[in-house]
């Protein structure tokens, strides 16, 4: 043994089926920031991916994580693949990732395509102040992954 600590932390709590909410029937999951979120913030995302033919409530798992949350991502106690990840203003180091993910790029990695952005609320305020730099970004990127052209 060369090392006698961790390279990574491992957080304590692991993910449940309990911290999920939704059908998830497209193997999609959506980790958002909780808490400082507008209620509609996940009304908004609603509309979004309805723009791409998803169906928020029965393709979807969300798992809201709480400020400075640590949770040990473990896809194998879901009873649906998982073949998306989307983190809504959440760091991956939360969820147990740690590999770099870049705003707005999704990226794939052991058949699972990941998005990483800023949380809702953000994208949406910054929607209604006249500016629509993150949300087109986001806009894109679901477009990117769900849209492709053959």
């Amino acid at each position: 043994m060369y090392l006698d600590f961790d390279l990574f932390a491992v957080p304590e709590h692991k993910l449940t089926t309990e911290d999920l909410s939704g059908q998830g029937a497209a193997g999609i999951l959506i980790a958002f920031a909780r808490g400082g979120q507008p209620e509609n913030s996940l009304d908004y995302l609603q509309k979004i991916l309805g723009a791409v033919k998803i169906n928020m409530a029965e393709a979807t798992y969300t798992l809201p994580v709480s400020p400075g949350q640590q949770l040990r991502l473990d896809l194998s106690v879901l009873p649906q693949k998982i073949a998306y990840l989307f983190l809504f203003g959440i760091k991956p180091q939360q969820l147990g990732l740690h590999f770099v993910l870049s705003l707005y790029e999704p990226t794939k990695y052991n058949d699972v395509t990941y998005l990483i952005a800023d949380s809702l609320s953000v994208i949406q305020e910054e929607r209604q102040a006249g500016n629509n730099q993150k949300a087109a970004a986001l806009w894109q990127a679901l477009q990117q992954i769900f849209l492709k052209t053959a």
